[in-house]
């Protein structure tokens, strides 16, 4: 079995390039938002709940984040939670950043409002784009995970499902309870556009060009690998 040993100065840079990753894809999404084409399927109930009520979207980001840590321990049961302790503790700093990200991200963006259809489909591009570089931070930092992709984990594992699948089933789930709950607030749909599609299907493709060209940052001579033999 291999123990990867990280020495006090590794794990605090590793968080920091996974905390920069987090607002960098707060950025993104916020950037993506203020196209007013659309935004990213985990943030279409957050975005359209902060339409039409009084609380922020980065505050409905924090709900939903602690909805799906729930859920998470409700499929993991007591054994599950005790294994898996550290990851639920660290999934709450990581949510009520990520949610103030969000709000800090857009109230930055307020003055925003592109009227011409190529500037708001070109700000949901380079929204994409820092989506894509936040997400590779954060996956090649290796440090945690949002609660979307716990989640979605956990199932994959309990369920025997493929985590792809089960991505796909959850996107398209949050975005007809938004364009429901955008229905019965408004009568007109919010938040789910063409934008939507553009973050479904360029996102993916900008993560793994990034990744190979940031490799250096999960490679550094401050990481010391023990290997460590056990008899069966």
């Amino acid at each position: 079995m291999e123990i990867i040993l990280r020495s006090k100065k590794e794990k605090l840079r590793r968080y920091a390039v996974f905390f920069l990753g987090l607002f960098i894809m707060s950025f993104g999404v916020s950037l993506v938002t203020r196209s007013f084409l659309g935004t990213s399927p985990i943030s279409s109930v957050p975005y359209v709940w902060s339409l039409h009520t009084a609380l922020s979207m980065g505050t409905y980001i924090i709900i939903l984040n602690a909805i799906l840590i729930m859920a998470q321990i409700i499929m993991l049961g007591k054994e599950g939670i005790k294994e898996n302790k550290v990851e639920l503790l660290m999934q709450i700093p990581v949510s009520l950043l990520f949610g103030l990200f969000v709000d800090v991200s857009m109230s930055i963006l307020s003055a925003w409002h592109p009227a011409v259809y190529y500037l708001k489909v070109i700000s949901c591009v380079i929204g994409c784009v820092g989506m894509g570089l936040g997400i590779a931070l954060e996956v090649l930092a290796d440090v945690c995970m949002n609660s979307g992709e716990y989640v979605l984990q956990i199932a994959s594992r309990k369920f025997r499902k493929e985590f792809g699948t089960l991505k796909i089933m959850f996107d398209v789930s949050l975005l007809l309870i938004a364009v429901g709950c955008s229905w019965i607030f408004a009568g007109r749909i919010d938040g789910v556009r063409e934008g939507t599609v553009i973050v479904a299907v360029l996102t993916g493709p900008v993560v793994k060009l990034l990744l190979p060209h940031l490799r250096w940052i999960a490679t550094t001579p401050s990481t010391i690998h023990q290997v460590c033999h056990r008899k069966p």
